[in-house]
């Protein structure tokens, strides 16, 4: 998530964008994306087909709030068809980082508390999170 998100969403539609990764544990990989925006919301979607035939997918929504804060929605379709939830929170902070709190939803149904910081220096953005199993409860 760019950090210029919480800044301003102009209605825009993007070019989808073609290329390939490399991926260390899968290899090679083909991606698409496609980003449009408008009213206060971005979506996201993207795609990887690696050479052996499988894919992964992620689409994600975030709207930026009345109090400045923005919001995420992230779902990523594993090459397995399994899916990882992502909600989260940003909030820019007064030195122009970005906190980032939230809730994964891992494949198995067992949740983790997600926080973290979005910087940007000199135009390389760099992320830096921890995450942290939530304890199940009990009847």
């Amino acid at each position: 998530m760019s950090i210029s998100l919480i800044n301003s969403l102009p209605p825009q539609q993007y070019p989808t964008k073609h290329g390939a990764v490399h991926d260390g544990n899968r290899g090679k990989a083909y991606f698409e994306e496609t980003v449009s925006q408008g009213d206060g919301t971005r979506a996201v979607d993207k795609s990887l087909m690696y050479g052996n035939g499988k894919s992964m997918n992620t689409n994600a929504t975030y709207t930026k709030n009345a109090d400045g804060t923005v919001t995420g929605s992230i779902v990523n379709t594993l090459p397995n068809g399994k899916t990882v939830t992502r909600d989260e929170t940003l909030v820019k902070n007064a030195d122009g980082t970005v906190a980032v709190s939230g809730t994964i939803t891992l494949p198995n149904g067992e949740e983790a508390c997600l926080s973290g910081t979005l910087s940007n220096v000199d135009g390389v953005q760099t992320a830096s999170y921890s995450m942290a199993h939530l304890a199940a409860e009990t009847a």
